[in-house]
């Protein structure tokens, strides 16, 4: 009994003693703070920070408003309007913050280190960049190196906040700018982030273009974490969701390790999102058509950062309805130009560009000087086989576009169908096309296309119209009216004529009810700044023969063609001298006017007087003579 007697007073002492150390460090560490609150002026250190920081950013600091002491419930000392100046040659300010509060752990001093809280308020940061690698920033990466990898740590940050910021970006020599407002960032526990220990960040904005447009919103959620070892931060459990100007939110995971920090920033990773959607860069194409590439699923990437290659090890998307895309390449700054160099391989497999036509693809991928090149290319459809090569020149302000392709074998239908003519034409056909053009959107790109194309298509069908029941109901007007003439019955011609244009016309405007199939198609176009020369159509069919020519100015949208047809076989009877003339001679047809509303007209005056110089010679009634003249008088 006497020993735990011995014991327990050892024990009390022991503990009266840790007890009283630590109340005596907390006066201590009280009275230190009441001390430093009521008997030292802040504003004595605003000098000595306004140096030591001009001298460790090599550039001008300013703390413009007082400093105070603040108690809440920490220790602190509240900066206004904190203010870092731009280096030479630029101007203005590179840095201002309204409000900026640093305050000091209690905790962190019991463990004899010292742990800072940062929190900036309103904060405006402005980035500027006049080339490749001229900019206001740059300058001050390796102020902030190495990082405190020692294992002491005994000053750190513990935690940064930063509310209401405005980031503003402008690259001067592409004319480029974009603004993060609403920008707010947090991170706490940093001291244990720096011991290895996972540690969560918050990052959140508003994007807006150079118009002041909110084009995103943007959250990301991630942990990071300081590996000693390795030399490098990781960081984890990426979530970042992206919302788009009208379009569907879309999520991203994915993790990414930061290392070499001695030298310059290098890193690797892997990311995955969902639900990312394309139809605002589709805009060229048919969306309706294109439906089945318009929404990715997910989209998978591992890639590697060493300045200064980008590496793309793999990506990996795959869309909501339709097939599939992966591939691989490599990104590295240009040396002259504000540009990058690109070289890597894409490769896409049951890719639906309508209901029921998939395609396979695998292309090269290169840029070198501003030139981003697909060269070569190839595609498989449903039916046929294309391959070319595509260019576009992003090196000035307007892109330049370059297109050679061959088209073999493929289904009409799966081309015009991409820009929203599905009904238009079908049937096989194989293609030739060399065309250029520049431009940053379709009706630009459109209105300045030049070069040629040559089809040659075989059976298949137009749809929308019936071109050998017009031919055929043609014939059989005129030769009812010749034959009332000779014949001196009663009529009108005036009318008789007009309701035959009015046939053309209602079927122009009938749709794809009718159609008109041919057996060989061929048509060789030139393109000269978005005007299109039709130099030769020709269409054969056992029942007609189409030949053509004209133009397409969708500069001003309006067409101007002229096509001569005639039918092979026709199904009226008539008399030999007038058979034998109205085969010989085409019926010549107008179509003229607006793209969206050509006005078909047959020229039935040429028509009429044909047939009238085939009876001509079997009669010598000047009444009937003046009868056939009326033929000529069309409304």
């Amino acid at each position: 009994m006497a020993r735990i007697g011995i014991l327990v007073d050892k024990m009390r002492k022991l503990l009266t003693f840790f007890l009283t150390t630590i109340l005596a460090l907390s006066l201590v560490c009280f009275l230190t703070f009441v001390g430093i609150y009521t008997l030292v002026d802040p504003n004595q250190l605003k000098s000595p920070l306004e140096k030591w920081a001009s001298q460790k950013l090599e550039r001008k600091v300013m703390i413009e408003g007082p400093l105070a002491w603040r108690l809440n419930p920490h220790l602190l000392i509240e900066a206004n309007s904190l203010v870092v100046a731009n280096p030479s040659p630029f101007m203005g300010e590179f840095l201002r913050v309204k409000k900026a509060n640093v305050a000091v752990s209690l905790w962190s001093l019991v463990q004899f280190k010292l742990a800072l809280d940062l929190k900036l308020e309103e904060v405006a940061l402005n980035l500027e960049q006049t080339g490749n690698t001229h900019s206001n920033w740059k300058d001050l990466i390796p102020s902030f190196y190495p990082l405190p990898f020692d294992k002491n740590l005994r000053i750190t940050l513990n935690s940064l906040k930063i509310e209401n910021g405005c980031l503003r970006f402008e690259d001067m020599m592409n004319f480029q700018k974009f603004t993060l407002i609403n920008f707010q960032f947090s991170a706490d526990k940093l001291f244990q982030g720096a011991l290895g220990k996972a540690t969560p960040i918050l990052l959140a904005f508003n994007l807006q273009d150079g118009k002041e447009k909110i084009m995103a919103n943007v959250d990301l959620k991630a942990d990071w974490r300081l590996n000693r070892n390795l030399r490098q931060v990781d960081i984890q459990n990426i979530t970042l969701q992206a919302t788009l100007r009208d379009h569907l939110p879309s999520l991203l995971r994915g993790e990414i390790a930061v290392y070499d920090f001695a030298n310059t920033i290098a890193f690797n990773g892997k990311i995955d999102a969902n639900q990312i959607d394309l139809s605002p860069y589709l805009s060229f194409f048919n969306q309706s058509s294109l439906a089945g590439l318009s929404k990715i699923k997910s989209l998978r990437t591992e890639f590697k950062y060493q300045d200064p290659w980008l590496d793309v090890a793999s990506l990996n998307i795959l869309f909501e309805d339709s097939g599939f895309l992966e591939g691989h390449f490599k990104i590295e700054p240009e040396k002259h130009i504000n540009l990058v160099r690109m070289q890597g391989e894409i490769t896409g497999k049951g890719l639906k560009i309508n209901r029921s036509t998939t395609a396979n693809l695998n292309t090269v991928v290169r840029m070198k000087e501003g030139i981003l090149d697909f060269s070569p290319y190839e595609i498989y459809l449903n039916k046929g086989h294309h391959a070319g090569s595509f260019q576009i020149d992003m090196r000035d302000k307007t892109p330049k576009w370059s297109l050679t392709h061959q088209g073999y074998n493929f289904d009409i239908d799966d081309l015009t169908s991409l820009f929203g003519y599905s009904t238009l034409m079908t049937g096989q056909a194989k293609a030739t096309l060399s065309l250029s053009s520049e431009g940053s959107d379709f009706k630009s790109i459109r209105n300045h296309l030049s070069g040629d194309i040559t089809v040659q298509g075989v059976e298949g069908k137009v749809e929308g119209s019936d071109l050998v029941y017009l031919l055929e109901h043609t014939q059989a007007t005129v030769k009812g009216l010749i034959d009332s003439i000779t014949e001196k019955r009663p009529l009108n011609v005036v009318d008789t004529l007009t309701q035959e244009l009015a046939e053309w016309g209602e079927q122009a405007k009938a749709g794809t009810n009718l159609l008109t199939p041919f057996e060989q198609l061929e048509a060789h176009l030139t393109f000269n700044k978005g005007i299109v020369s039709y130099s030769h159509i020709n269409v054969v069919h056992p029942l007609y023969q189409l030949e053509g020519q004209g133009t397409l100015d969708f500069v001003n949208e309006v067409v101007d063609c002229v096509f001569k047809a005639s039918l092979k076989d026709p199904s009226i009877e008539a008399s030999t001298e007038m058979l034998t003339a109205l085969n010989a001679t085409p019926l010549t047809i107008q179509v003229k006017g607006p793209l969206d509303n050509p006005i078909v007209r047959p020229n039935l005056e040429i028509y009429a007087q044909t047939a009238f110089k085939a009876i001509q010679k079997n009669h010598s009634d000047k009444g009937i003579d003046k009868g056939l003249e009326k033929l000529f008088i069309l409304p």
